[in-house]
């Protein structure tokens, strides 16, 4: 039997990686207190929105974000 798959929306995933030590760390420590994302729930969006609100590192660390989160989601297909 195949085993089931559940969606994780990227904020869900990104807010489970506040423990993490690193720049996605830092990032989803901050966004946990920043009412404002809420809106952007694709990683595409979120990255654009950071990055015209957010300094050269904090957009670095949510393109680093979103295309560990695309990865991971991807290797739930197979």
């Amino acid at each position: 039997m195949a085993e089931e798959r559940y969606f994780v929306p990227f904020l869900d995933w990104l807010a489970d990686q506040q423990h993490r030590n690193d720049s996605i760390g830092d990032l989803a420590r901050d966004n946990a207190h920043d009412p404002d994302t809420d809106g952007f729930g694709s990683p595409t969006a979120f990255v654009q929105y950071i990055g015209s609100v957010g300094s050269v590192e904090a957009q670095e660390a949510a393109i680093k974000a979103a295309a560990e989160y695309m990865a991971w989601d991807q290797s739930l297909g197979s």
